[in-house]
């Protein structure tokens, strides 16, 4: 036997035994996932059949398993039962449509390129929804452990206060007891080994127990053992425009969870994902699936891990993950019949917890303050908004944005001084001493028309405090584009200061911001000789001009020559917290006086400025 034959041999064999497990563990698991998404059980059989195999073969992932995932579940029920009674046909029907235009957009994004840039959701907004969603679903399942049959409220959390009213009335003992121990034993022997199959397990001697016991509680019931006939879903024009918001965050969501898995999985086996590769493969899953009765679909982290895990090397292990579901559901649904629901709601919250991660939010803290109140408001948002989490998602989406904008609308503007060592660093960050006859000002990112006065009105608020300033100095390193505006921002700038006797230095240009002030014939009018290739040579070039005039009057103790502590202030503002709080207060109602300059004028006896 060759090498070729015997490496083909042994995948084959781990591809056998991995597509087995995974599939011994999505029986029970899309079963549970169904009745999450308000669908009877056979629809969960239905969606890990194709689309398993059909995301393995157009996608690049060899090892991600997809299928049911819980949080698209659950925006599928939030989605179509605002509209009809879940297990009705016409709900039913809607929820394979939904499917159908999910796989048609992300096709759609796969074909224009945008596998890598589909990051409408950022990482912390993502967070926050996945942590809330989490809560959500283990929280639809609280009817189901104590026996209830609740229907729901407009919000969830008036759902729950419903079934904690109807505890204090008394309860289900034994369905609470089943449900619990489920629970507890699922999350044991995962964390005993993480290969062993705890879900079957505990659904199999769990329905073995209740069937023996007599249980009168709630059972899956009859499963149909028919196959899924191909069918093109019912498509409802009105309806798919009421539905689109919803649907473009499920294909974002659906990819993103799907990407994540199979990223965090390629680390590990070193493959090679291919972002806009899989977002077809997870299109193609969605879109063919529907015509075989499934509901949207994602990767799944379980599944793919249990797929690596269990040692499966190609696509293959799909293939046969989605035969013996098949079969499953040809040969094997009587076998379902006994299985309580609360052992499939323990499946759901065991799956879900894993999703909640507190310790992440301290490292978005620690990474970002602004991310980390992204994370925060999409997280209340969303368990505020449930079962609508679009809302949710969309308020973090929009806070997002907005402080995007704010913050190209308010770029990082800092006045410099020289430290210790020998580097120029922000003189109030660093508490260090101004020069008294220059200004070296420095703002990252690009100059136009939304930040331009903005920047302007900094530059002129901080003259007008300083009036002995006479050069003024912008360092325009971090200034990667320009736009009209902000080249007339420039010449206003360069104006004003000419018009009030004091000089307009710019050093550190980037060749395509030079190539726009040559193009307009600003750097001709601002003069050649205050363009300056680094700040070093900028600030050396001013200085002399000045000491050869005798107006410097900081000769031989400028903060732009060596390091000069400021006098007056606090030593560190990170010292004491109630430093930090007037520090901000500060610098808050400086911000709002630089919007409106004017005011400054106004405040001002000796004007500087005509």
């Amino acid at each position: 036997m060759t090498e070729k034959s015997k490496n083909y041999k042994n995948n084959l064999k781990s591809d056998i035994i991995a597509g087995l497990t995974v599939a011994l563990i999505l029986v029970p698991k899309s079963i549970a996932y169904a009745q999450l998404a308000g669908l009877p059980a056979q629809y969960g059989l239905y969606a890990s059949i194709f689309p398993p195999v059909v995301a393995a073969l157009f996608g690049s992932s060899r090892h991600l398993a997809t299928g049911p995932v819980a949080i698209l579940s659950l925006m599928t029920a939030s989605a179509v039962s605002m509209y009809y009674k879940p297990g009705t046909s016409e709900y039913i029907s809607l929820a394979l449509l939904i499917a159908f235009c999910l796989g048609v957009f992300q096709i759609l994004l796969s074909a224009i390129k945008l596998g890598g840039a589909v990051s409408l959701l950022s990482h912390p907004v993502i967070y926050g929804f996945t942590n809330a969603a989490a809560l959500i679903i283990a929280s639809t399942q609280l009817p189901k452990f104590f026996g209830f049959d609740i229907s729901p409220h407009g919000h969830q959390y008036e759902t729950v206060i419903t079934v904690l009213k109807e505890v204090s009335s008394g309860f289900d003992l034994i369905t609470f007891l089943i449900g619990v121990w489920s629970l507890i034993a699922i999350i044991t022997l995962k964390r005993i080994h993480k290969k062993f199959p705890s879900i079957l397990v505990i659904v199999v001697v769990t329905t073995i127990f209740t069937w023996l016991l007599g249980y009168k509680g709630a059972i899956v019931g009859n499963v149909p053992s028919s196959l899924p006939y191909p069918a093109i879903p019912t498509l409802n024009i009105q309806m798919i425009i009421q539905l689109a918001p919803t649907i473009i965050i499920m294909g974002i969501v659906g990819f993103t969870e799907a990407i994540s898995v199979a990223q965090a999985i390629a680390v590990k086996t070193k493959d090679r994902v291919e972002p806009n590769k899989e977002l077809l493969g997870q299109g193609l899953a969605n879109l063919i699936g529907s015509f075989f009765h499934s509901y949207p679909v994602s990767g799944s982290f379980s599944q793919t891990a249990i797929n690596v895990h269990t040692g499966g090397k190609t696509a293959l292990s799909s293939l046969i993950t989605g035969i013996v579901v098949l079969l499953t559901l040809l040969f094997f649904t009587k076998l379902l019949y006994f299985i309580p629901e609360v052992v499939l709601a323990a499946v759901i919250v065991a799956s879900v917890l894993t999703l909640v991660d507190a310790k992440k939010f301290l490292h978005i803290w620690n990474t970002s303050k602004h991310d980390a109140i992204a994370a925060l408001i999409t997280f209340f948002t969303t368990l505020y908004f449930a079962p609508h989490l679009d809302r949710g998602i969309a308020v973090g989406v929009i806070f997002s944005i907005g402080y995007y904008i704010y913050k190209n609308v308010h770029p990082r503007v800092v006045f410099l001084s020289k430290y210790n060592d020998g580097w120029f660093h922000d003189a109030t960050r660093f508490n260090l001493a101004r020069c008294k006859n220059i200004a070296v000002v420095r703002f990252d990112g690009q100059l136009f028309f939304a930040n331009s006065t903005y920047i302007e009105n900094l530059i002129i608020n901080d003259l007008i405090k300083h009036p002995e300033i006479n050069d003024v100095l912008l360092m325009a390193n971090g200034v990667n584009d320009i736009d009209s505006t902000g080249e007339h921002m420039l010449y206003s700038l360069w104006k004003t200061l000419k018009k009030n006797g004091k000089t307009l230095h710019i050093s550190s240009l980037k060749s395509q911001i030079t190539d726009v002030l040559e193009r307009t014939g600003l750097k001709a009018d601002i003069g050649y000789d205050n363009f300056l290739p680094t700040l070093d040579e900028a600030v050396k070039h001013i200085i002399s001009m000045k000491e050869n005039t005798n107006t410097h009057l900081d000769r031989g103790n400028c903060p732009l020559e060596k390091h000069v502590k400021a006098t007056g202030v606090i030593k560190d503002m990170r010292l004491s917290k109630n430093n930090i709080i007037k520090y901000v207060y500060k610098k808050a109602i400086g911000e709002t006086k630089n919007f409106l300059p004017q005011f400054s004028f106004l405040k001002t006896k000796n004007k500087p400025f005509n």
